[in-house]
């Protein structure tokens, strides 16, 4: 090998040693220039430059001025003898809406009640938080339920209809 050969890097002196069946001999093309090129261009070929706009959404998403509505999942519950009670942490609600505070109530919360059925709908300033149970194990009053508020909990007290059962759960299980 030749002086002028220590001054070529190792792939190209591979390739100037051993011709077409150099290893590297793929990599052989060094030009820049691109007048001999072949340039393939088309629909679905990526041939570099500056990005296409594929498509511009004039009109933004209004923002709705209506609340939210969140699913109230996490509760706890006692029977209180002549009564169920249902418990709902605000710090729970406020976890549901990735809040750090706990949840300002507006107004008194919405109580709904049948003899087997409670639905509460809570509100906040940008929030419904909604919470069902339609399957009760055993009847309610609904003449006597109330909702209570507290600084930490909502508090959902019913009353039963048969004062002496005893309740095991809140709910029926599912068929």
């Amino acid at each position: 090998m030749g002086s002028n050969d220590k001054e070529l890097s190792a792939l190209r002196s591979n390739i100037k040693e051993k011709g077409e069946f150099s290893y590297y001999y793929a990599h052989k093309n060094n030009s820049q220039d691109l007048k001999d090129a072949k340039i393939f261009e088309g629909p679905g070929i990526v041939t570099g430059g500056q990005p296409i706009l594929l498509h511009k959404d004039d009109e933004k998403e209004p923002v709705s001025d209506k609340p939210r509505s969140v699913q109230i999942k996490k509760y706890s519950w006692s029977d209180c003898g002549e009564s169920i009670e249902i418990y709902i942490s605000l710090q729970d609600l406020a976890e549901l809406i990735s809040s750090k505070s706990p949840v300002e109530i507006a107004g008194k919360p919405n109580l709904e009640v049948t003899n087997n059925t409670i639905s509460l709908e809570v509100l906040s300033e940008n929030t419904n938080f909604l919470f069902k149970i339609a399957n009760l194990s055993n009847p309610i009053d609904s003449e006597l339920s109330r909702v209570k508020v507290s600084a930490k909990r909502i508090t959902i007290i019913c009353f039963k209809e048969d004062s002496e059962l005893k309740w095991n759960s809140l709910c029926r299980p599912m068929l």
